[in-house]
């Protein structure tokens, strides 16, 4: 489970195990969507339109890096 919040924060609970919570604070602006791409990476975008990639392992949450867009006339194409 993923949740982002205005707060520029990004949580990840995990199923399976002890109910734990990890949560990442970042610099970004207020995050307001997050989609998981990947067993363990999440994409999550704010109201700066610039899509930010996440990793979940072991119990945290690591930056990987802005998301490039190919934005000519519809930004439906990630490349990371």
């Amino acid at each position: 489970m993923a949740d982002v919040s205005a707060n520029s924060n990004t949580k990840n609970g995990v199923r399976n195990g002890p109910a734990v919570v990890t949560s990442l604070r970042t610099d970004f602006l207020p995050f307001i969507s997050c989609l998981w791409v990947g067993p363990s990476t999440f994409i999550t975008a704010g109201y700066d339109c610039c899509p930010v990639a996440f990793k979940y392992t072991d119990g945290t949450i690591q930056y990987v890096h802005k998301v490039s867009l190919d934005c000519g006339h519809t930004c439906d194409v990630f490349w990371y």
